[in-house]
């Protein structure tokens, strides 16, 4: 009998984070519908980042005609070994930072740009220059 509880209780938990999960999915494509920046919405962000990142987003859309955008060509262009501000040039956009840590003499990071149907491109740096790249959705 106490299997059977625990089993049910079980059941009952994954149900309700099924439920969530379709949730959070509906909100995730909205926000990527919505012209809002992600930037904005980033509770990690510092005010200096936050202040930088506004005033990038508006010379990003100035600066689109010169950057692919998240796409498979830009993701192309992104070679290991190139600095930070080269990637953003080829993108067209700061991106939204995801981590920053410092450790032996050096400080790591890594940026994400999120495009349309889920269209991602990661970078991975270490002193503003890439170790590694990743890409999901890209067309």
């Amino acid at each position: 009998m106490k299997n059977l509880l625990n089993i049910a209780l079980v059941a009952c938990i994954l149900f309700f984070l099924g439920c969530k999960c379709q949730q959070a999915l509906d909100e995730m494509k909205n926000q990527t519908q919505s012209p809002s920046p992600t930037a904005s919405t980033s509770p990690s962000a510092s005010p200096s980042a936050t202040k930088s990142d506004s005033k990038s987003d508006s010379d990003s859309k100035s600066d689109t005609s010169s950057g692919t955008g998240v796409s498979k060509a830009s993701y192309d262009k992104i070679k290991i070994g190139m600095k930070k501000s080269e990637i953003i040039r080829i993108i067209g956009s700061d991106g939204e930072e995801m981590t920053n840590s410092k450790g032996g003499g050096s400080t790591f990071t890594s940026h994400k740009w999120e495009g349309s149907d889920y269209a991602i491109i990661t970078a991975v740096f270490k002193n503003d220059v890439l170790t590694n790249k990743y890409e999901a959705n890209l067309k």
